[in-house]
């Protein structure tokens, strides 16, 4: 499953990079700044940095403990750890 998810991962930005367009798994809609993930997936740059910066927002608002607070940003697509400095634009 892993390697699947990866797989398509490096297909979307080919097609990005092909000038093919690409839905945002957040917004659903044709991704715009195409920006990467590290596990390699496309979102709309105010997209994912909305994402993560709510995240943050959850994780201060409940004092970094406990529950979903602990998890941080996680992809859309494959639920891996995410973070802004870690973003390909």
């Amino acid at each position: 499953m892993t390697d699947q998810l990866h797989e398509a991962g490096f297909a979307s930005i080919f097609a990005v990079l092909e000038g093919g367009d690409l839905s945002c798994p957040i917004c659903l809609c044709t991704v715009s700044e195409p920006t990467v993930t590290q596990c390699c997936h496309v979102y709309c740059q105010s997209c994912i940095l909305a994402q993560i910066e709510e995240a943050q927002k959850q994780h201060e608002l409940h004092g970094g403990y406990g529950g979903l607070a602990n998890l941080g940003t996680r992809c859309a697509v494959c639920r891996k750890p995410i973070s802004q400095k870690s973003l390909m634009r």
